[in-house]
């Protein structure tokens, strides 16, 4: 840009005239970065092993100037038994740092995705068996190429044991998926066989399973309902509202409704679950019987449901239906528990 000066009768004016540039593109700057891993050892040295992870990194990221190095073998001890493992580091060039996603078989946090830092295997060896197992599974559920895959001990001592991990780049056609219950919850063992039976269902793959866990890729999690809503002392007053309890989730919209009565506890102490297992979410809320008078008998709290039902209704509540519960341990009365939309 250029600025000149003219006089025009005493005034000063000026008049400013723009001059075409054109600004070349320059390249991005490349920065240097290193991805480091521990893989378990085989028959390959960890030579190969480094320059085979680098062809991948370099392959699927089309970076620059990539050059893979072994760091070294290492010895492990895992409960008694030796293992080795190799330290691979990968050194490239790049505008930014690219870091891998993980793909995790372990035991899932409240709320969370499993995690390494809670093992999901009882031992390193179980773990390092499943991780060739998986292999094929990985690659053709996701279409990604596996850069790595390792096991790692839990950091967690109530969850202590191995997790399996795999690291690869890209978006993947669909993402591992895992459904588990507490060691808590009761029937776990027969909810998860019924669990397994509606991801099948959907044409979906169980890889992985046991009396606790599932693991299935999908491009998002099923959701599966599993509600405890109530706890007798007689399993004649359980199983007596299994039909009803079905209704209730069957009507706010689950599908797939199954419902069971089971012993809880040790036997001097043992008490009945009623526990209602869907496919789907379920907007219901639990009144604990708030609104309900308490009952001397079993009988007279069956027979007082259905008034408070309908008096829920007119007041304006979609009410799914209601349960006969004891009112506490200690007393020996029982309460309406209704079962309204959230």
């Amino acid at each position: 840009m250029k600025i000149k000066m003219m006089v025009f009768g005493g005034w000063v004016s000026s008049v400013v005239v723009f001059s075409q540039f054109v600004i070349a593109n320059e390249p991005p700057k490349l920065n240097p970065f290193s991805y480091r891993v521990k893989v378990p050892s085989t028959e390959v040295s960890c030579e190969a092993r480094a320059q085979a992870m680098t062809q991948v990194f370099a392959k699927t990221l089309g970076v620059q100037s990539a050059v893979g190095t072994c760091q070294a073998r290492q010895e492990r001890v895992h409960q008694s038994l030796s293992y080795s493992v190799d330290v691979v580091v990968v050194n490239y060039l790049s505008e930014y740092e690219k870091i891998p996603s993980r793909t995790v078989f372990g035991e899932p946090r409240f709320l969370q995705p499993p995690s390494q830092d809670q093992g999901l295997f009882s031992n390193y060896a179980n773990c390092l068996d499943e991780l060739d197992r998986q292999n094929p599974d990985f690659e053709v559920n996701t279409g990604l190429a596996i850069l790595a895959a390792y096991c790692t001990a839990s950091t967690d001592e109530y969850h202590p044991g191995y997790s399996l991990t795999f690291e690869a780049f890209g978006t993947a056609k669909t993402r591992l998926q895992s459904y588990s219950l507490d060691d808590s919850q009761a029937g776990y063992a027969v909810l998860v066989a019924r669990a397994s039976e509606a991801l099948i269902a959907q044409g979906l793959k169980i890889v992985w399973a046991d009396t606790r866990h599932l693991f299935y890729y999908a491009q998002a999690p099923v959701a599966i309902s599993v509600n405890n809503l109530a706890t007798f002392l007689v399993r004649s007053q359980c199983e007596t509202q299994q039909s009803a309890a079905g209704l209730v989730f069957t009507q706010a919209g689950l599908t797939r409704v199954s419902t069971l009565c089971e012993a809880v506890g040790e036997p001097e102490y043992q008490r009945y679950s009623l526990v209602a297992f869907g496919v789907g979410y379920a907007s219901v809320s639990d009144d604990f019987g708030v609104q309900s008078e308490k009952y001397d008998t079993f009988e007279e709290c069956l027979l007082d449901q259905a008034r408070l039902e309908g008096n829920s209704r007119s007041s304006g509540r979609t009410v799914f239906g209601s349960l006969c519960e004891r009112a506490t341990y200690s007393y020996t009365g029982y309460l309406v528990h209704l079962f309204t939309r959230f």
